[in-house]
């Protein structure tokens, strides 16, 4: 698998046993933004930021 943000996101969604829309929730975004995210399409970096913090992925620039 290529490493890339969007597969690390997943990666680590997977491994807390969250799904799309549970981390979604988490975050208070829609389940389209996680899937956007996940697949390394265009997002914003609060989303992006909202995403890390929720995941404890460290988010720096």
């Amino acid at each position: 698998m290529e490493k890339n943000l969007g597969n690390l996101i997943k990666s680590v969604r997977l491994e807390k046993n969250l799904t799309q829309e549970e981390l979604a929730a988490l975050c208070d975004i829609t389940k389209s933004a996680v899937e956007k995210t996940e697949n390394n399409q265009s997002v914003s970096i609060f989303t992006l930021e909202f995403i890390c913090q929720s995941l404890d992925i460290r988010f720096s620039n």
